[in-house]
């Protein structure tokens, strides 16, 4: 009995130290802290694409995390959209319900009961295959937005050609805790993945919680509600390399900057 019980204290030691290695190998997948996705009272606001294209300058869409609601299992945060060119009004809709676990973001859309795979934030340093739909794609390892103020991690999507991935054939990209942002949503999950619901489409502008910022467009200041506007001066259309360099004639699918941004063609 004494050996017996010597063993189980020594396997319940190593035990311990085991799991404690785990969870130190996979916070060393991190250089900063974790912005998590999910958090009450996160704001997204986006521009609708003929606002952007035709004016006036108007944040008009409005994404809201408010509220718990209970699916399945699982208990998920409510999503609200206030969009007046979607719903005739400017009121908040039920839009979406989100859970996150273990770096993962899932997704429940309107009027559903099960649950997709909208954003994958674990193991950063890793490339994953993923799936959307009919889409198979990779996730690739993430890195940090030059020149932003914040450390958070940005996952660019990408084609896989002959079994390899391929970023100079984007998907869009995901930015740790704010989703999608390379156009649609933050809950398209990757580009031309549109949510047909949501007419005209929009692009995200800002994110943030209370009065910090997450994400933010810099060239466009934040009106203080949907009916508010800014002006800018009118969207140029050349288009640079990642190096600066301008593009002359078509360009080729991969990742451009215009406007002071990153575009996907």
């Amino acid at each position: 009995m004494k050996r017996k019980s010597i063993f189980l204290r020594c396997f319940a030691i190593v035990l311990v130290y085991s799991c404690l290695g785990i969870q130190q190998v996979s916070a060393q997948d991190w250089d900063h802290e974790y912005v998590p996705f999910v958090e009450e009272g996160k704001v997204w606001n986006c521009i609708s694409e003929d606002s952007y294209l035709y004016g006036p300058y108007l944040i008009d869409c409005i994404f809201t995390m408010h509220g718990d609601t209970l699916i399945g299992n699982h208990s998920y945060k409510k999503v609200l959209c206030q969009y007046e060119k979607c719903y005739g009004d400017n009121e908040q809709h039920y839009y979406c319900a989100v859970r996150e676990e273990a770096y993962q973001v899932f997704f429940v859309a309107k009027d559903a009961s099960e649950e997709s795979l909208l954003c994958d934030f674990s193991s950063p340093s890793e490339i994953k295959v993923m799936t959307h739909g009919d889409i198979t794609f990779a996730r690739y390892h993430a890195t940090h937005i030059d020149g932003y103020p914040t450390k958070q991690y940005e996952f660019m999507l990408c084609a896989i050609i002959d079994g390899e991935a391929n970023p100079s054939y984007g998907y869009g990209g995901w930015l740790e805790g704010v989703g999608s942002i390379y156009g649609g949503t933050p809950f398209d999950g990757i580009l031309g993945g549109y949510d047909q619901t949501i007419t005209p489409r929009v692009d995200l502008m800002s994110c943030k919680v209370g009065e910090k910022y997450i994400f933010k467009e810099g060239w466009l200041a934040q009106p203080s509600s949907v009916t508010s506007s800014t002006e800018r001066t009118a969207p140029q259309k050349e288009l640079f390399d990642l190096q600066g360099r301008r593009i002359q004639g078509e360009p080729k699918h991969g990742v451009y900057i215009q406007n002071g941004k990153k575009v996907m063609r």
